[in-house]
């Protein structure tokens, strides 16, 4: 069974790459750039991890919110990725 990992990121060449990478080591991912179809996934589906692109923002802030309330994946492992100036 393949592990299943939600990107939520809107830069595409960031995720191309890190759906290449992580399908080859056999998990399973699912890519959306939108934070708001992000929590409609948190809602509907279960997530071995869940990777963020976080932007220090309004819309981050609420999704790791809404994150630690979903009865889903509320424990589910969070890596955030961050930019670095």
């Amino acid at each position: 069974m393949d592990l299943r990992l939600l990107l939520v990121c809107s830069d595409q060449d960031a995720a191309d790459l890190l759906t290449t990478v992580l399908s080859e080591m056999g998990i399973a991912v699912e890519h959306t750039p939108s934070i708001s179809r992000g929590l409609e996934l948190l809602n509907d589906q279960k997530f071995d991890a869940i990777a963020l692109d976080y932007r220090a923002d309004q819309a981050s802030e609420e999704f790791l919110s809404r994150l630690r309330q979903s009865v889903k994946n509320r424990g589910t492992m969070l890596i955030a990725v961050v930019a670095v100036s």
